[in-house]
């Protein structure tokens, strides 16, 4: 993976979306990251940097604030907030330098960054996926083009299944979004968005974790084992009728063979100016 050169060195600020974590880095101008493509980091949407370990400072909270998240050799541990899943950084215990999200970090335009990408899928042992275990969404009995697509978190405890109205490649017409609002940009979602009848989400409630914030009509869904975000399910003050009643948005990236590169081009929604309230960063 590319680091940068030692040039010009800024001071980021960056934090987790509920503001339990909140760090300082010290390192030259971001202008590109790496996207590896292996099991957890296309399913959490990580964007890599590479930190210098003395520069990395946290402000507010500690690497004991998150969950840390090990599997395979166990030799990296993924670091999320256990309340609203963002994830921050990781650690591998053969390299001593620590790696941050560019997602986590404040102001920055990901979109205007270049993208390097490392194949980590093609490092170890192929990842087995998580046999779904859930009952089948309504609308899969529709018939006619009807595709079910199953899928879920990396440990498999939460799963999540979808009737999608027709295969997820080149011909896919339905509304897909990567937004730049607070956590949307921050947990590296991709949204489809799919009538309720047509998902089911698979979990404990002692293994799903909710997120809301803000108006609270929507809860953003993860895995409290492996942080990987899943849907964005009905808030703890939506009301009867209202748009989530009917529709239960899917982060794309936990379906099981959905590939990115053969769909149509993703809409980019900047949420950060169109959504209210504004967020303030700590």
């Amino acid at each position: 993976m590319t680091r940068s050169d030692n040039s010009t060195i800024k001071t980021y600020r960056g934090n987790c979306h509920c503001g339990t974590v909140v760090f300082e880095a010290d390192m030259p101008e971001i202008k590109k990251v790496n996207a590896c493509n292996c099991s957890i980091c296309f399913k959490k949407g990580y964007l890599w940097l590479f930190p210098d370990e003395t520069r990395l400072r946290f402000v507010k909270g500690s690497e004991d604030s998150m969950t840390g998240y090990t599997f395979g050799p166990g030799k990296i541990t993924h670091k999320f907030c256990p309340t609203c899943a963002t994830p921050v950084m990781a650690r591998n215990s053969d390299a001593p330098e620590g790696k941050t999200i560019a997602h986590a970090i404040q102001g920055l335009n990901t979109w205007d960054l270049t993208i390097e990408p490392w194949d980590g899928a093609g490092l170890g042992a192929p990842y087995v996926h998580p046999v779904y275990k859930g009952t089948m969404p309504d609308a899969a009995g529709d018939g006619g083009s009807t595709t079910v697509y199953t899928g879920g978190c990396h440990c498999g405890r939460v799963g999540v299944a979808v009737a999608s109205p027709g295969p997820l490649d080149g011909t896919y017409e339905g509304e897909m979004v990567e937004c730049n609002c607070s956590i949307c940009e921050r947990n590296g979602y991709r949204w489809m968005y799919p009538p309720r009848r047509a998902v089911v989400l698979k979990a404990s409630d002692s293994d799903l974790g909710k997120y809301a914030f803000g108006s609270h009509m929507m809860s953003k869904t993860f895995c409290r084992v492996c942080g990987v975000n899943v849907t964005n399910d009905r808030g703890p003050r939506a009301v009867e009728g209202d748009w989530s009643a009917e529709n239960h948005p899917v982060n794309m990236r936990v379906l099981r063979g959905v590939d990115f590169g053969a769909l149509p081009e993703v809409q980019r929604g900047d949420g950060w100016v169109k959504l209210p309230p504004p967020y303030e960063n700590p």
